[in-house]
């Protein structure tokens, strides 16, 4: 239809990876599979499981996505890499890791056993632990950003109330987006705009909320909709103009509800 032909359009980035980014994220499982698959012998005897036709087929496809801006029309190919290359690596490779650690660990103490336990576990997760740490510095120190992996106390509050105070086919505007993206999630509620790829001609929509809200200009696209209004207590410039009544407050936000039939 209309609509998924609009986001497929916003959905043609090429968002792409690059090799300097490839090497150390896949090294560590890389090394063990051409280890397993390091001769004519053992690919044969590897490709004569049926299993492991199946992983290899994994594999490729999986490769083909994340890199599909090489052969067609780029669609943000990096959110294609979703650790499934890495995985299907790991399993590939499983055996020589496992021998490898094995050979390592034989014949040591306890406490030598723990420590390359967990120096191998640190190694192995680096990347994730990485991230976690980068993004949750972000967050707690002013960063934001679209990798927030946290809500507010205050946004919390906003999503319980807007879960147990349901309007049913009524549409939520929020001036915060992260409450418009995440209402789709924590509520039953349509959003008017969520995501910034995922909601059809968003910068056309975002500009119209922006004038609804913030220059009290009216657009027929957001008129005829019954409304739940999340505005920031601070910045409420047109909220009389609404013709709305206050259902909800806290320290930063407040919830308006306006139906027009």
């Amino acid at each position: 239809n209309l609509e998924h032909s609009i986001l497929m359009k916003q959905w043609a980035l090429n968002w792409s990876g690059h090799l300097k980014n490839y090497f150390p994220a896949y090294i560590l499982v890389f090394i063990p599979t051409v280890v397993r698959l390091s001769s004519i012998s053992k690919i044969r005897q590897f490709i004569a499981i049926p299993f492991n036709r199946f992983l290899l087929v994994w594999l490729f496809i999986n490769l083909g996505l994340e890199n599909h801006n090489l052969f067609i029309k780029a669609h943000q190919p990096l959110h294609f890499t979703r650790g499934y290359v890495w995985a299907c690596l790991f399993i590939i490779g499983l055996p020589v890791i496992v021998s490898f650690i094995s050979s390592i660990v034989k014949q040591r103490s306890i406490i030598a056993k723990i420590a390359i336990l967990i120096l191998v576990t640190t190694i192995s997760f680096a990347d994730n632990l990485a991230w976690i740490a980068i993004q949750a510095n972000k967050q707690f120190n002013g960063g934001g950003g679209g990798g927030g992996i946290t809500i507010t106390k205050s946004q919390k509050e906003v999503f319980d109330f807007l879960r147990n105070n349901y309007f049913k086919n009524e549409v939520l505007i929020s001036q915060d987006k992260k409450i418009g993206y995440l209402s789709t999630v924590y509520t039953p509620y349509r959003s008017y705009y969520t995501h910034d790829y995922n909601t059809p001609e968003a910068l056309k929509k975002w500009s119209i909320l922006e004038k609804y809200l913030n220059n009290c200009q009216e657009d027929s696209s957001i008129m005829k909709l019954n409304q739940v209004v999340v505005v920031f207590k601070s910045n409420q410039k047109c909220i009389s103009n609404l013709n709305a009544q206050l259902i909800f407050s806290n320290s930063t936000y407040e919830i308006w509800h306006k139906q027009f039939y």
